[in-house]
């Protein structure tokens, strides 16, 4: 079994790498989390990864995107991310 992947390993947000961490506020966490799933989360993650493609959401969804447009160490993936 494979291990989860780190958000800093995905070529995508690999701008977050210049990001301290130290900078991440209670304050920016929790603007964060306030965030509505479909509205801003959601469109937002999808411009990162230039995926326009909306995932069907429904009682037996799987995930909130599920996109090929992710790279990992210059490998295309299939990835699925789950917001809540």
């Amino acid at each position: 079994m494979s291990r989860p992947i780190k958000i800093n390993e995905i070529d995508e947000f690999s701008e977050i790498n210049s990001i301290p961490s130290g900078a991440i506020s209670q304050t920016i966490l929790s603007n964060v989390r306030g965030l509505d799933e479909k509205q801003e989360m959601e469109p937002f993650l999808r411009q990162i990864l230039y995926d326009p493609n909306e995932t069907p959401h429904g009682p037996t969804e799987i995930a909130d995107i599920l996109t090929t447009h992710v790279h990992i160490r210059g490998q295309k993936q299939l990835a699925a991310y789950w917001l809540s």
